[in-house]
Formats: C-alpha cells, structure tokens, sequence
C-alpha cells in the first residue's frame, strides 16, 4: 500500500475540501480519493477518453499507484463502503464535513489494510 501517496490525498482533501466530493471521480471541479490519487501521482495520461471525452479507468489507476488489491479497494473508492471502516459518510454534508469523513476513512483505512 502506497501510504506516503495516501497522506498527501488525505492533506489535499483536508486543505481543499471544497475540491472534494464522493462518489465523483473528477468532474472537473472536485474529486474523489481515486480522482485525487490519480492526479497527484502525475498518472493522468493514462486515463482512456471516450468519444464524449468523459473520464474512464480512474479507479484502476487510482488502485494500481496505490498499490491496493481488488479485495479492498472499493473500502476505500466508495463511500457507500466506508461503514466497514467505521465512518459515515453523506453527499448532503458541507464540504468540510465530507472532507473530514474522506480523512477519516484512508485513516481507518491504512490501519485496517496496510501491512506494513
């Protein structure tokens, strides 16, 4: 598990709450943790387009530069899977609340799953 990409994620959340949104990849404004992965890890090249120039494969990029395995991953890519961490989490939220529910979970989620 790449933990030193998890924390900058986890910081650029916290400090950008207003960029971050859950179930979003990236619409262009805001991004979910995939989203985020992806893009500070400087694999943006490799997202597919198509033909209506939406964003494809940001989950499995986001999954392979954080080293997570298929067993695991949505725990921490969907929202609606953060319960088995222990952490609520509601679109309805302001952006501090959803920002501070997204920190929570890569939190719960390296203590339950790295290894290291």
């Amino acid at each position: 598990m790449n933990v030193p990409l998890l924390i900058p994620i986890k910081e650029k959340i916290l400090t950008e709450p207003e960029n971050f949104q859950m179930p979003d990849w990236e619409c262009g404004t805001a991004y979910c943790i995939a989203g985020w992965a992806v893009k500070l890890s400087g694999q943006e090249k490799l997202i597919e387009r198509n033909k209506e120039g939406l964003a494809l494969n940001y989950s499995i990029v986001a999954k392979d530069v954080l080293g997570l395995n298929t067993a695991n991953y949505w725990d921490l890519f969907d929202a609606s899977h953060w319960y088995r961490l222990g952490v609520a989490y509601d679109h309805d939220d302001s952006p501090e609340e959803r920002a501070n529910a997204g920190a929570l979970a890569i939190d719960a989620f390296i203590k339950r799953y790295d290894k290291r």
